[in-house]
């Protein structure tokens, strides 16, 4: 894990006890896209995002 992703870990409020490890690269609408392209459907996103995505 990188310091900026540690740093982020320790002091930011998590929204659940086990933080996803996921590094997210863009988003666009509904999906999230990792780092090696992957698409995943943003289904832990929080009420703005589920209303009218991400852009």
């Amino acid at each position: 894990m990188g310091r900026l992703s540690q740093l982020f870990l320790d002091h930011v409020g998590q929204t659940s006890e086990a933080p996803i490890g996921l590094e997210v690269k863009k988003a666009e609408g509904i999906y999230i896209y990792s780092p090696d392209g992957k698409k995943y459907v943003d289904l832990i996103s929080g009420v703005s995002v589920s209303n009218v995505g991400h852009n």
